[in-house]
């Protein structure tokens, strides 16, 4: 059972120059009802592009982000789904509002997540158990009997730095390690539907590899 979870699903642009700017930006979000961030906002005109960053405006739950340098464009919150909703609204502001196009003009889009999972027996005797065998050949080098705290989950073959790429983390949380598990997902693809159809799953996945490696 997912006992809380955070996730940050992104778009990250390649455009010459970040379209995103204010009042333009401030104003297609206010038309997908949006809560705007005044703090966020320039104090001037004075500039023919007037960036913003940080945290410029929110809806049910979700939060709207900007990292200019880094050409990103985000949503974060706690339910999946909402955050997905706000992502439609930001491939729709991009298409429509600034007339980019997704195919060409994002490098991939990443998801990020956070999750604390319960109702389990003994996540740290779980762990230990799933990699039994391969850990028992420690034993010697250092002494006593050795297991695994964690498992890691990376496609085959491929390296960090690909535009395709997910990191899953699992492990028992360090202040619960006899009921809760502790996990995170890191997702990208150059693909942008490849990483919202992962996202849509991402809580079903977790719960899965979570019953592969010890047991509900």
């Amino acid at each position: 059972m997912i006992i809380r979870s955070e996730y940050n699903l992104a778009l990250i642009f390649n455009t010459t120059l970040f379209p995103f700017t204010h009042p333009d930006i401030d104003e297609s979000l206010d038309k997908k009802s949006y809560k705007l961030n005044p703090t966020t906002k320039p104090q001037s005109l004075a500039e023919p592009r007037s960036y913003v960053d940080g945290n410029i405006a929110s809806k049910k739950g979700c939060t709207i982000s900007i990292n200019n340098n880094r050409q990103i464009l985000s949503a974060q919150g706690n339910n999946i789904k909402r955050v997905l909703a706000s992502v439609d609204d930001l491939k729709d502001i991009s298409v429509q509002d600034f007339q980019l196009d997704l195919t060409e003009d994002i490098l991939f889009c990443e998801l990020i997540a956070k999750f604390i999972i319960g109702g389990y027996t003994c996540p740290i005797d779980d762990m230990g158990k799933f990699m039994d065998d391969k850990y028992s050949s420690f034993d010697e080098i250092m002494g006593t009997e050795t297991s695994s705290y964690d498992i890691r989950i990376v496609p085959k073959g491929a390296i960090p730095s690909s535009k395709n790429w997910f990191d899953i983390k699992i492990f028992p949380r360090p202040t619960r390690p006899e009921s809760e598990y502790y996990a995170s997902v890191i997702y990208r693809s150059e693909n942008i539907d490849h990483t919202l159809t992962f996202a849509s799953e991402v809580n079903s996945k977790i719960e899965s590899l979570i019953g592969l490696i010890g047991g509900s």
